[in-house]
């Protein structure tokens, strides 16, 4: 409802985990930055990706059954038509 206007502690709390693991990739030796998004991940993720000149993707499968996947979707399924880089599906 407030989009990217929405502070709350387990938003910042996200954030903050999210800073804590670009720092440690970084400090590895590797190039990476985050960005938090709100709203449709189907449209957000590719647009992301673009944006940052991502030469992968990898995305985190749920693992709900079939039902709910004929049901709503699969975000995985949208996104990766979308990109033009590998993507990599973790469960």
């Amino acid at each position: 409802m407030y989009g990217d206007e929405t502070d709350d502690l387990e938003a910042e709390d996200d954030s903050q985990r999210l800073r804590n693991f670009v720092d440690k990739i970084n400090k590895m030796g590797f190039r990476a930055s985050t960005r938090v998004g709100y709203g449709n991940p189907k449209g957000l993720i590719p647009e992301f990706t673009k944006d940052f000149g991502a030469d992968l993707l990898v995305m985190g499968a749920h693992g709900h059954g079939w039902f709910k996947d004929l049901l709503f979707g699969t975000t995985i399924e949208k996104v990766r038509h979308k990109v033009n880089i590998p993507v990599l599906i973790v469960r």
